[in-house]
Order: structure tokens, then C-alpha cells, then sequence
């Protein structure tokens, strides 16, 4: 297993309730590390259906 997967694995949600696993001072710091996308986020039902309205 390369450095990689293995970083992915250290934090997969799935896996960080087994003992001794990741410290919960490791995974604070990553999440803190993460990037900002929540631009890339959908948008709310309403917003869309309005959208939807005024194209047509």
C-alpha cells in the first residue's frame, strides 16, 4: 500500500472509532487543513425552482 492510500484510510470516518487508530488531535488538524469548497455546494430547493421559473 502506498503513502497515499494509507493516508486516506487514517482518515476514513468509517475507521476512526477503532481504539488507537488516529489520535483525535490528528484528525482535528486535517479537517482544520481542509480546503474551503462550499461554493461548490447545491443550492437550496427554492433557489432552484426559482431559477427554473425565470428560464422559462
Amino acid at each position: 500500500m502506498n503513502l497515499e492510500d494509507e493516508q486516506k484510510l487514517k482518515f476514513d470516518r468509517r475507521l476512526r472509532n477503532r481504539r488507537g487508530w488516529v489520535k483525535e488531535d490528528d484528525v482535528q488538524a486535517y479537517e482544520q487543513a481542509l480546503p474551503d469548497v462550499s461554493d461548490k455546494a447545491a443550492a437550496d430547493e427554492d433557489e432552484q425552482a426559482q431559477t427554473s421559473e425565470e428560464a422559462h
